[in-house]
Protein backbone atom coordinates (compact mmCIF):
# COMPACT_ATOMS: atom_id res chain seq x y z
CA UNK A 1 0.00 0.00 0.00
CA UNK A 2 1.26 3.57 -0.79
CA UNK A 3 0.54 6.91 1.87
CA UNK A 4 1.25 10.41 0.89
CA UNK A 5 3.32 11.77 3.43
CA UNK A 6 3.41 15.44 4.35
CA UNK A 7 6.52 16.61 4.10
CA UNK A 8 8.05 20.22 4.00
CA UNK A 9 9.02 23.11 6.70
CA UNK A 10 8.68 22.46 10.06
CA UNK A 11 6.04 19.80 10.12
CA UNK A 12 8.80 16.85 7.96
CA UNK A 13 11.36 18.26 10.35
CA UNK A 14 12.47 17.06 14.01
CA UNK A 15 12.75 19.68 16.84
CA UNK A 16 16.34 18.21 17.27
CA UNK A 17 17.86 19.04 14.04
CA UNK A 18 20.55 21.21 14.21
CA UNK A 19 20.09 24.73 12.07
CA UNK A 20 22.16 23.98 8.94
CA UNK A 21 25.19 26.56 8.37
CA UNK A 22 24.72 29.79 5.89
CA UNK A 23 24.30 29.03 2.34
CA UNK A 24 26.47 30.37 -0.61
CA UNK A 25 23.28 31.21 -3.69
CA UNK A 26 24.64 31.04 -7.02
CA UNK A 27 22.58 32.44 -9.52
CA UNK A 28 24.95 33.54 -11.95
CA UNK A 29 25.88 30.83 -14.48
CA UNK A 30 29.60 29.85 -14.35
CA UNK A 31 32.44 30.90 -16.92
CA UNK A 32 32.66 29.81 -20.38
CA UNK A 33 35.41 27.46 -19.47
CA UNK A 34 33.47 25.82 -16.87
CA UNK A 35 34.50 22.65 -18.31
CA UNK A 36 38.51 22.66 -18.17
CA UNK A 37 38.97 22.05 -14.60
CA UNK A 38 42.22 20.04 -14.43
CA UNK A 39 41.73 17.55 -11.66
CA UNK A 40 44.39 15.04 -10.36
CA UNK A 41 43.44 11.57 -11.63
CA UNK A 42 44.48 10.45 -7.00
CA UNK A 43 41.93 12.99 -6.47
CA UNK A 44 39.41 11.90 -8.73
CA UNK A 45 38.28 8.45 -6.87
CA UNK A 46 37.29 7.68 -3.77
CA UNK A 47 40.53 7.71 -1.03
CA UNK A 48 41.45 4.09 0.20
CA UNK A 49 43.12 4.69 3.88
CA UNK A 50 45.70 2.25 4.18
CA UNK A 51 45.57 0.07 7.33
CA UNK A 52 48.09 -0.14 10.09
CA UNK A 53 49.37 -3.54 10.16
CA UNK A 54 50.04 -3.81 14.12
CA UNK A 55 46.77 -2.24 15.04
CA UNK A 56 45.22 -4.70 16.44
CA UNK A 57 47.99 -6.47 17.80
CA UNK A 58 49.26 -3.07 19.83
CA UNK A 59 45.33 -3.15 20.86
CA UNK A 60 45.25 -6.63 22.37
CA UNK A 61 48.35 -5.63 24.18
CA UNK A 62 47.07 -2.67 26.11
CA UNK A 63 43.78 -4.13 26.74
CA UNK A 64 46.02 -7.09 28.09
CA UNK A 65 47.21 -3.92 30.23
CA UNK A 66 43.83 -2.62 30.92
CA UNK A 67 41.74 -4.79 32.10
CA UNK A 68 43.07 -8.82 31.72
CA UNK A 69 40.08 -10.83 31.84
CA UNK A 70 38.46 -8.54 29.08
CA UNK A 71 37.22 -10.06 25.31
CA UNK A 72 38.39 -7.33 22.80
CA UNK A 73 36.04 -8.06 19.70
CA UNK A 74 37.72 -6.56 16.31
CA UNK A 75 37.02 -4.71 13.36
CA UNK A 76 39.44 -5.83 10.81
CA UNK A 77 38.06 -3.89 8.09
CA UNK A 78 38.11 -0.42 10.05
CA UNK A 79 40.91 -1.73 12.14
CA UNK A 80 39.09 -0.51 15.30
CA UNK A 81 37.95 -2.21 17.85
CA UNK A 82 34.00 -3.45 17.84
CA UNK A 83 33.37 -4.20 21.45
CA UNK A 84 35.24 -4.67 24.80
CA UNK A 85 33.23 -7.15 27.15
CA UNK A 86 33.89 -8.48 30.54
CA UNK A 87 35.47 -5.11 31.25
CA UNK A 88 35.35 -2.79 34.51
CA UNK A 89 37.02 0.42 35.40
CA UNK A 90 36.14 2.02 38.34
CA UNK A 91 36.00 5.68 38.98
CA UNK A 92 35.95 6.75 42.33
CA UNK A 93 36.41 10.17 41.89
CA UNK A 94 33.23 10.40 39.73
CA UNK A 95 30.64 12.05 42.08
CA UNK A 96 28.48 14.95 42.70
CA UNK A 97 28.48 17.36 39.32
CA UNK A 98 31.39 15.65 37.71
CA UNK A 99 30.42 14.98 34.03
CA UNK A 100 30.96 10.93 33.65
CA UNK A 101 32.01 12.00 29.93
CA UNK A 102 34.76 13.69 31.11
CA UNK A 103 35.75 10.38 32.47
CA UNK A 104 34.72 8.40 29.32
CA UNK A 105 37.28 10.76 27.00
CA UNK A 106 40.00 10.12 30.24
CA UNK A 107 39.93 6.85 30.03
CA UNK A 108 40.16 6.60 26.27
CA UNK A 109 42.94 8.95 26.43
CA UNK A 110 45.10 7.13 28.80
CA UNK A 111 44.96 4.02 26.01
CA UNK A 112 45.62 5.50 22.60
CA UNK A 113 46.69 2.29 21.06
CA UNK A 114 43.63 0.36 22.07
CA UNK A 115 40.28 2.82 21.37
CA UNK A 116 42.53 4.79 18.64
CA UNK A 117 40.11 7.73 19.59
CA UNK A 118 40.81 11.82 19.77
CA UNK A 119 38.65 13.73 21.75
CA UNK A 120 39.23 16.65 20.08
CA UNK A 121 37.40 15.05 17.61
CA UNK A 122 34.02 13.44 19.11
CA UNK A 123 31.54 15.57 20.73
CA UNK A 124 29.96 14.69 23.68
CA UNK A 125 27.10 15.43 26.23
CA UNK A 126 26.16 16.14 30.15
CA UNK A 127 25.69 13.24 32.76
CA UNK A 128 26.43 13.96 35.87
CA UNK A 129 28.22 11.53 38.10
CA UNK A 130 25.31 12.02 40.95
CA UNK A 131 22.86 10.37 38.42
CA UNK A 132 24.99 7.60 37.82
CA UNK A 133 25.54 6.63 41.91
CA UNK A 134 22.05 7.66 42.32
CA UNK A 135 19.93 5.21 39.26
CA UNK A 136 23.07 3.12 38.02
CA UNK A 137 22.73 1.93 34.28
CA UNK A 138 23.59 4.69 31.57
CA UNK A 139 24.52 4.81 27.94
CA UNK A 140 27.22 7.30 27.39
CA UNK A 141 27.10 7.97 23.61
CA UNK A 142 29.87 9.86 21.33
CA UNK A 143 29.51 10.81 18.19
CA UNK A 144 32.66 11.97 16.26
CA UNK A 145 32.51 15.72 14.42
CA UNK A 146 36.09 15.75 12.47
CA UNK A 147 38.38 13.33 10.89
CA UNK A 148 41.61 15.75 10.90
CA UNK A 149 40.04 19.03 9.39
CA UNK A 150 37.17 17.68 7.92
CA UNK A 151 33.83 16.86 9.14
CA UNK A 152 32.57 13.47 9.78
CA UNK A 153 29.18 11.74 10.37
CA UNK A 154 29.53 8.33 10.63
CA UNK A 155 31.08 7.20 13.91
CA UNK A 156 29.86 6.28 16.95
CA UNK A 157 30.94 4.83 20.57
CA UNK A 158 29.59 3.73 23.38
CA UNK A 159 30.45 2.77 27.08
CA UNK A 160 27.81 1.54 29.71
CA UNK A 161 28.22 3.55 33.02
CA UNK A 162 26.74 1.74 36.42
CA UNK A 163 27.62 1.83 39.88
CA UNK A 164 28.81 -1.27 41.82
CA UNK A 165 29.68 -1.57 45.30
CA UNK A 166 28.48 2.38 45.16
CA UNK A 167 31.49 3.49 43.03
CA UNK A 168 30.76 4.44 39.57
CA UNK A 169 31.95 2.71 36.87
CA UNK A 170 32.42 1.88 32.76
CA UNK A 171 32.21 -1.37 31.15
CA UNK A 172 30.96 -2.60 27.81
CA UNK A 173 32.54 -0.44 25.79
CA UNK A 174 31.66 -0.72 21.65
CA UNK A 175 31.84 1.77 18.90
CA UNK A 176 31.66 1.84 14.60
CA UNK A 177 34.57 4.18 13.61
CA UNK A 178 37.66 4.21 11.84
CA UNK A 179 41.05 5.30 13.53
CA UNK A 180 42.38 9.11 14.27
CA UNK A 181 43.80 9.75 11.22
CA UNK A 182 47.62 9.73 10.56
CA UNK A 183 50.02 12.52 8.86
CA UNK A 184 50.29 10.61 5.79
CA UNK A 185 46.50 10.04 5.34
CA UNK A 186 45.64 14.10 5.85
CA UNK A 187 48.59 14.86 3.42
CA UNK A 188 46.92 12.58 1.07
CA UNK A 189 43.43 14.51 1.54
CA UNK A 190 44.51 17.65 1.45
CA UNK A 191 46.77 17.10 -1.65
CA UNK A 192 43.46 17.23 -3.41
CA UNK A 193 40.95 20.51 -3.73
CA UNK A 194 37.36 21.34 -3.75
CA UNK A 195 36.24 21.82 -7.25
CA UNK A 196 36.24 25.83 -7.84
CA UNK A 197 33.19 26.99 -6.92
CA UNK A 198 33.02 29.57 -9.42
CA UNK A 199 32.19 26.51 -11.96
CA UNK A 200 29.61 24.37 -10.03
CA UNK A 201 26.69 26.11 -11.60
CA UNK A 202 27.12 24.62 -14.62
CA UNK A 203 28.68 21.49 -13.61
CA UNK A 204 25.88 20.56 -11.04
CA UNK A 205 22.97 21.66 -13.30
CA UNK A 206 24.63 20.05 -16.73
CA UNK A 207 22.82 16.35 -15.51
CA UNK A 208 19.21 16.52 -15.94
CA UNK A 209 16.92 15.81 -12.51
CA UNK A 210 14.86 12.60 -12.41
CA UNK A 211 11.88 11.87 -11.01
CA UNK A 212 8.76 9.82 -10.38
CA UNK A 213 5.00 10.91 -12.19
CA UNK A 214 1.75 9.49 -9.64
CA UNK A 215 -2.08 10.07 -10.82
CA UNK A 216 -3.85 12.91 -10.25
CA UNK A 217 -7.05 12.78 -8.06
CA UNK A 218 -9.41 11.05 -7.99
CA UNK A 219 -6.58 8.34 -8.10
CA UNK A 220 -5.60 6.76 -5.24
CA UNK A 221 -2.26 8.65 -3.56
CA UNK A 222 0.75 7.63 -4.69
CA UNK A 223 -0.47 5.52 -7.89
CA UNK A 224 2.89 5.47 -10.26
CA UNK A 225 2.06 6.40 -13.14
CA UNK A 226 5.66 7.08 -14.78
CA UNK A 227 8.94 9.08 -14.33
CA UNK A 228 10.08 12.06 -16.42
CA UNK A 229 13.79 14.30 -15.78
CA UNK A 230 13.88 17.80 -15.36
CA UNK A 231 16.44 20.49 -16.73
CA UNK A 232 16.83 23.01 -14.72
CA UNK A 233 15.56 26.64 -16.19
CA UNK A 234 17.87 30.09 -15.38
CA UNK A 235 14.50 31.24 -13.37
CA UNK A 236 15.21 28.50 -10.75
CA UNK A 237 17.49 28.72 -8.20
CA UNK A 238 20.61 26.72 -7.28
CA UNK A 239 21.74 27.13 -3.65
CA UNK A 240 25.46 25.33 -2.75
CA UNK A 241 25.29 24.49 1.29
CA UNK A 242 28.82 25.61 1.67
CA UNK A 243 29.91 22.27 4.03
CA UNK A 244 31.52 19.69 2.41
CA UNK A 245 31.24 16.31 4.31
CA UNK A 246 33.71 13.60 4.96
CA UNK A 247 32.01 10.05 4.59
CA UNK A 248 33.57 6.97 4.69
CA UNK A 249 32.42 3.37 3.35
CA UNK A 250 33.54 -0.20 4.32
CA UNK A 251 33.62 -2.84 2.13
CA UNK A 252 37.20 -4.90 1.86
CA UNK A 253 38.28 -1.35 2.83
CA UNK A 254 37.64 1.42 3.95
CA UNK A 255 37.27 4.41 1.35
CA UNK A 256 36.90 8.09 1.90
CA UNK A 257 35.20 10.51 -0.09
CA UNK A 258 34.49 14.45 0.34
CA UNK A 259 30.85 15.34 -0.56
CA UNK A 260 28.90 18.49 -0.58
CA UNK A 261 24.81 19.17 -1.43
CA UNK A 262 23.25 21.60 -3.26
CA UNK A 263 19.30 22.48 -3.57
CA UNK A 264 17.42 22.99 -6.40
CA UNK A 265 14.50 25.51 -6.03
CA UNK A 266 12.07 25.41 -9.25
CA UNK A 267 10.65 28.56 -9.92
CA UNK A 268 6.81 28.09 -10.03
CA UNK A 269 6.24 29.04 -13.33
CA UNK A 270 8.12 26.10 -14.31
CA UNK A 271 6.11 23.45 -11.82
CA UNK A 272 3.51 22.02 -14.63
CA UNK A 273 1.31 19.48 -13.83
CA UNK A 274 3.89 16.46 -13.93
CA UNK A 275 5.98 17.93 -11.53
CA UNK A 276 3.54 19.13 -9.32
CA UNK A 277 1.91 15.18 -9.15
CA UNK A 278 5.79 13.61 -8.66
CA UNK A 279 8.31 13.12 -6.08
CA UNK A 280 9.51 16.35 -6.74
CA UNK A 281 7.10 18.11 -5.06
CA UNK A 282 6.40 18.63 -1.07
CA UNK A 283 3.47 19.85 -0.28
CA UNK A 284 3.18 22.16 2.78
CA UNK A 285 0.47 21.66 5.44
CA UNK A 286 -1.34 24.57 3.67
CA UNK A 287 -0.85 23.03 0.22
CA UNK A 288 1.27 25.04 -1.17
CA UNK A 289 3.92 23.35 -3.29
CA UNK A 290 7.27 23.06 -3.42
CA UNK A 291 9.16 21.25 -5.99
CA UNK A 292 12.69 20.52 -6.00
CA UNK A 293 15.87 18.29 -5.13
CA UNK A 294 18.23 18.16 -2.94
CA UNK A 295 21.85 17.35 -5.00
CA UNK A 296 25.00 15.33 -3.70
CA UNK A 297 28.25 15.55 -5.33
CA UNK A 298 31.24 14.48 -5.17
CA UNK A 299 33.20 17.82 -3.30
CA UNK A 300 36.70 16.97 -5.37
CA UNK A 301 34.97 16.67 -8.96
CA UNK A 302 31.53 17.90 -8.80
CA UNK A 303 30.31 15.17 -9.91
CA UNK A 304 26.86 13.80 -8.94
CA UNK A 305 26.30 11.14 -6.09
CA UNK A 306 22.41 10.60 -6.02
CA UNK A 307 19.51 12.94 -5.41
CA UNK A 308 17.16 13.41 -3.33
CA UNK A 309 13.59 14.17 -4.50
CA UNK A 310 12.29 17.52 -3.38
CA UNK A 311 13.88 20.85 -1.97
CA UNK A 312 13.39 19.83 1.48
CA UNK A 313 16.39 16.77 2.72
CA UNK A 314 13.22 15.96 5.95
CA UNK A 315 10.32 15.33 3.26
CA UNK A 316 9.65 12.16 1.79
CA UNK A 317 6.67 12.54 -0.71
CA UNK A 318 5.42 8.80 -1.03
CA UNK A 319 6.24 5.66 1.61
CA UNK A 320 5.46 2.34 1.07
CA UNK A 321 3.89 0.35 4.18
Amino acid sequence: MLALVAGCGDNSKSSTTPDAPPAVVIDAPASPDADDTVIDPACAAPFVIAPDPTAEANATAALATLAPGATLTWAPVRNTLQSINDITIELPTCTGDANAFDFLFATLSASPALFQIDPAEWSSSVEPCSDILANGFHTLIIRRKAYGPYPVENDVFSAVADVRNGVAILRNFSGTYIPTPSAATLAALQHCPDFPANKLHDVLLATPFQYTEFAPPPSAACQITGTGQYTASATDELVVDPARILQWTETTDITLLRQGSATLTVAPANYGSMLEQSSANCVDLDGGSHVGWVRTFNAITAAKLYDHDSPDPFCTVCLRD
